[in-house]
């Protein structure tokens, strides 16, 4: 397991885009953001055409019409931030503000890493602003904060996480309530499981993980 919370044996290297490259027309808007389409479009897809599209486009969740509909039911009119945003079209369809770290892009070691396993990294749009998702909460000051496949920092003796990674930690105990999307395989390793959370398991949740029924919703609550 890499520090930078990439395992080897999930992520799909050396395809050749002209497979996949009929879903850029089908899933990405002119202005190169992933559309809003619901979970039933996306069944439609050969599942290894969906997981090799996602790596060969920075992706890894697809906002479906029922995850942000779910999410917006959550936020329930309560303030709200993305944290490690990445390209910005989960938080752009919430219409919340959104926050990344920008280390795909600004990282030599990440950037290298991503060219050595064939990956392309994340591509934030401008409304995505640059900041740690740490210093993002104790900004915005969110009673909700919204993460998709955020690696959490790495500590000795960490089975995953990512060096330049935030303390979750820090995140949950500074909100009401931290929903994070993601897959057991990948995010299964985390800290703050630990902590008492709720888990949610939904068919319309789409990911680039070769192993989707592993996605997971995990909530964690303040009182």
């Amino acid at each position: 397991m890499s520090t930078l919370g990439l395992p080897r044996g999930l992520y799909v290297a050396n395809i050749d885009k002209r497979e996949v490259a009929y879903l850029d027309k089908l899933l990405l808007d002119s202005s190169g953001r992933l559309q809003l389409l619901s979970s039933r479009f996306y069944k439609e897809i050969p599942p290894i055409h969906i997981s090799v599209w996602g790596n060969l486009n920075g992706r890894y969740c697809f906002p479906t019409i029922e995850l942000v509909g779910w999410i917006k039911q959550r936020i329930n009119g309560r303030t709200a931030i993305e944290v490690g945003a990445g390209c910005g079209d989960l938080g752009y369809h919430l219409g919340i503000p959104m926050t990344d770290s920008y280390q795909q892009q600004d990282d030599r070691v990440t950037k290298d890493y991503f060219a050595s396993l064939g990956l392309v990294p994340t591509t934030p749009h401008s409304d995505v602003k640059k900041k740690d998702a740490e210093l993002a909460v104790l900004e915005y000051k969110p009673e909700v904060v919204i993460a998709s496949w955020l690696t959490q920092k790495y500590l000795p003796g960490d089975m995953s996480g990512n060096m330049l990674g935030p303390m979750e930690e820090s995140i949950i105990d500074n909100c009401k309530e931290y929903i994070f999307i993601g897959n057991k395989v990948v995010h299964g390793n985390k800290r703050i499981l630990s902590r008492f959370h709720e888990e949610f398991v939904f068919p319309w949740y789409i990911s680039r993980s070769i192993k989707p029924d592993e996605n997971v919703i995990w909530v964690w609550r303040n009182k």
